[in-house]
């Protein structure tokens, strides 16, 4: 190799590691100068359900205002450590998802997506919470209520064992086939779980108990109890029948009440299968929840509140209707309303 092509090589080496000098000094001034840059306003967007939110605009003003001990709008942009300010807005129970970044005019956006709750649970040690789609307990707010399937009669607290977690599953399924109905979701009152694994539900209308059992086969029963609905209680109405039981396959048991009768409300007795599907509609926004005492609680027998073995319950006066599998119904596309967003803009921005 001769000197003349050594040089050239060498010179080539040093032409780029100057470039790629120059270029990395350039790229520190910029971030240098950008860090000097101020922060022009703020923009939070939190995204949450129902047009209900459990963490507000000031929840995550002040938190990012105690991370950087001072205010957010003219402080440098140095003092705005993204990542920490991200992972501490996750720390908060409600909070699913956190997202902060600057734009090209130096405006901090904050995007919060929260915790969605599918179920509200009452213990039987009188405690109360709402879970979300992976079994995370969330806490109830006294100043917002979201309409969400109730169960009532969970064993397990704070400390949930294998079982509870099992049956924290069984109800988040139980739950999002019921929210998913527009007939099911405004009829069903609340669900009491009876012997850790087994479901009660309890209708908005009469004092009748409607046996489901386990999360198995969800579809098939609930299409078996709408044929029951519309066969027979659309002609003897809904408070003839103590125990409706939809657990054995291709049909649905009901037996006749006793002579014990529970006092309802008659005008709610005289609502039949027709008026409650066309009452069963999008426009029933009501937010409130009531806990429904259950007709078992009722009986002063211990047996009453245990589920009968897997056979078809003695009656003196059963009634049974075996469903033929062309009769059954199909599945009408659920209805799921679509997440609401809203924006909230603060801080004196210019654009």
């Amino acid at each position: 190799m001769n000197t003349g092509t050594v040089i050239r090589k060498i010179f080539i080496v040093a032409l780029w590691v100057a470039v790629g000098g120059g270029l990395l000094s350039l790229l520190l001034a910029a971030n240098s100068k950008k860090k000097r840059e101020l922060c022009a306003g703020y923009k939070i967007e939190i995204k949450g359900i129902q047009n209900n939110y459990f963490i507000t605009q000031q929840d995550v003003v002040g938190l990012i205002r105690s991370a950087t001990k001072g205010n957010i709008r003219e402080e440098p942009l140095a003092d705005f450590d993204l990542q920490r300010l991200e992972n501490l807005l996750e720390q908060k129970i409600w909070v699913q998802d956190a997202e902060l970044w600057f734009d090209s005019r130096n405006v901090l956006h904050v995007s919060i997506t929260e915790r969605e709750p599918v179920a509200r649970i009452f213990t039987t040690g009188n405690g109360s919470f709402y879970i979300d789609k992976t079994l995370q307990q969330l806490p109830v707010s006294g100043n917002v209520n979201i309409r969400v399937p109730v169960f009532t009669g969970f064993p397990g607290e704070k400390k949930w064992d294998k079982a509870d977690s099992v049956l924290a599953g069984s109800v988040k399924t139980i739950a999002g086939f019921i929210a998913a109905d527009a007939f099911w979701n405004a009829q069903v009152s609340q669900v009491d779980i009876v012997d850790k694994q087994h479901f009660e539900i309890i209708p908005l209308v009469g004092n009748t108990v409607i046996r489901i059992g386990d999360d198995s086969q969800l579809e098939q029963k609930f299409n078996r109890l709408m044929i029951f609905f519309k066969e027979v209680l659309r002609k003897t109405g809904f408070d003839r029948y103590s125990v409706i039981d939809a657990r054995y396959h291709g049909q649905v048991v009901a037996t006749k009440k006793g002579t014990q009768q529970v006092v309802v409300d008659s005008l709610r007795l005289k609502k039949n299968v027709k008026q409650l599907l066309e009452a069963a509609g999008p426009g029933n926004n009501n937010n409130e929840q009531y806990i429904k005492p259950s007709p078992r609680q009722n009986d002063k027998q211990p047996e009453a509140l245990k589920l009968p073995p897997a056979n078809i319950p003695e009656d003196p006066d059963p009634v049974k209707t075996t469903i033929r599998p062309d009769s059954l119904m199909k599945t009408v596309p659920k209805a799921i309303m679509p997440e609401r967003t809203t924006n909230v803009k603060n801080g004196n921005a210019n654009n």
